[in-house]
């Protein structure tokens, strides 16, 4: 418990009488009726024998319709400082005068248990249990003579030790810290004191602390714990002074209602982390507030890295924008999660694509033959659409020394013929008809570098047809060394 405690110095203010010459309601007037009169407030008063000094005040008044002169006198007494505001006063008709008689013990002043003489003074060692009676003879000299005595009871300063406690009356929390003052009075000498604080059930660790005569006033403020639920306590602040080496005591407390109010707080602290296929965030959060709290947040990304994120987090659901999180808090409690994006799922598929790209570059551009094919001479017939055109293939090696065995296969919607007699120069080793197409193919051997061939024929359509003609892929099957691999060509689309 960390107790954070700021201590002022005490302010003594000494405030003095001031008499005016209008006689004061209570006070006692003495030799009313003579030259003079005198009027006093008090003839004696009470100290301690730490601060062993009092000052008394009096008022004298001429009562004579003339001009009148008026001596003051004070005993000298051994270990006071004896101190009268005026000698003699020379006072009018009716006029007066207030004097103020200050009294101090001085250095030379002796301590006894108990000093009952003005004279007496006996050596004795300065106690707290010293107590004494002192008296001071002050005689008036003018047109009459008046006396009076002043007295001053000295008494024990340990009879008079006191704390007294205030506690603040605003609300407190984890962020407003519980805050009191401790206000000694009549402390001698230094004085240690254990200084103990509760709030409802709960106890602030103890405290140690010195008072001296010069610094008697105290403000302290303690840290209000997250553990304390919000809600209305009874707070208890308690000063205690050992006596007797530390067989007894002296206690002195106070209490006061106080609220702890309702403080939230949530330490959030992120950890991110970049791999070779993610990109992955470790986020801790702990509630240092003093009631069960929720944590909430909202990552905004994009359709496509939504499909690559993932989470351990024990709540988290889709938003307009991304994902949401929720945790949920005990006092005091901590969690971590994580989340992340996954590009090995996006790294694969990029990698397929990439490979059947390459295999469909590679199978294009790996085949051996350089080939040209050309459909024209297309005739058409009104309301029939297409009847007829020409084809013409034409292939040369340009790669391999010598091809084995290369077969070119020609593939035709059923609905188109070979007409009659129409092949150029090749006939095709194989005509094959099948329900829905036909199927030309030409067988060649010993294909050397450098070997061309053309092929042509004519299509004529039987029934009419007014969509557009689109011709299956040439097939090329190239085999040598017992290796066969095929190869595909597009022909243009003949639009009806």
């Amino acid at each position: 418990m960390m107790e954070k405690m700021t201590h002022f110095k005490s302010l003594n203010f000494i405030f003095l009488f001031l008499f005016s010459f209008v006689s004061i309601f209570g006070n006692n007037v003495y030799n009313e009726n003579g030259a003079f009169e005198v009027e006093v407030n008090t003839l004696s008063s009470e100290v301690y024998n730490n601060h062993i000094e009092s000052e008394f005040f009096f008022t004298v008044k001429n009562n004579l319709n003339e001009v009148q002169n008026i001596d003051f006198n004070v005993a000298s007494i051994s270990g006071w400082d004896i101190s009268l505001s005026e000698k003699n006063v020379k006072l009018n008709a009716g006029e007066k005068v207030s004097l103020k008689l200050e009294l101090k013990a001085n250095s030379a002043f002796d301590y006894t248990p108990n000093v009952v003489s003005p004279n007496l003074i006996k050596i004795s060692q300065n106690n707290e249990d010293y107590s004494g009676f002192f008296e001071f003879p002050v005689t008036i000299i003018g047109a009459d003579d008046v006396s009076l005595t002043y007295s001053i009871n000295i008494k024990p300063t340990k009879d008079n030790l006191k704390f007294s406690t205030k506690i603040q009356k605003t609300d407190v929390s984890p962020v407003n810290a519980l805050k009191f003052t401790v206000n000694s009075e009549a402390v001698v000498k230094d004085q240690n004191v254990e200084v103990s604080v509760s709030l409802g059930d709960y106890k602030f660790d103890t405290f140690e602390d010195v008072f001296t005569s010069d610094v008697s006033y105290k403000i302290y403020q303690l840290d209000v714990p997250s553990s304390l639920n919000p809600g209305d306590y009874l707070a208890k602040v308690t000063v205690r002074v050992l006596k007797d080496g530390g067989e007894s005591a002296q206690e002195w407390y106070s209490v006061s209602d106080l609220k702890v109010a309702s403080y939230k707080n949530i330490d959030v602290k992120s950890n991110r982390g970049t791999g070779l296929f993610s990109d992955r965030v470790e986020i801790s959060v702990t509630n240092l507030g003093n009631e069960v709290d929720t944590y909430k947040d909202e990552l905004e990304f994009g359709f496509f890295r939504s499909l690559l994120f993932g989470t351990d987090a024990e709540k988290y659901f889709s938003t307009e924008n991304g994902v949401g999180f929720e945790v949920n808090l005990e006092k005091g409690q901590t969690k971590t999660f994580t989340y992340s994006f996954n590009y090995l799922a996006l790294f694969i598929v990029v990698v397929v694509i990439g490979i059947i790209l390459s295999y469909i570059y590679v199978r294009k551009n790996s085949n051996p033959l350089a080939v040209k094919n050309q459909l024209f001479e297309v005739e058409r017939v009104s309301h029939e659409g297409i009847k007829g055109f020409k084809v013409r293939i034409g292939f040369e090696n340009i790669k391999e020394h010598e091809i084995d065995k290369l077969k070119i296969i020609f593939r035709m919607p059923a609905y188109l013929q070979v007409k009659d007699e129409s092949f150029s120069l090749t006939e095709p080793k194989h005509v094959l008809k099948g329900d829905t197409q036909y199927k030309l193919v030409w067988d060649f051997t010993r294909f050397e570098r450098g070997d061309t061939r053309l092929l042509g024929f004519n299509l004529v359509n039987k029934r009419g047809i007014l969509g557009d003609v689109r011709l299956p892929d040439l097939e090329i099957e190239v085999k040598n060394n017992g290796k066969t691999r095929k190869y595909y060509q597009s022909f243009p689309v003949i639009k009806g």
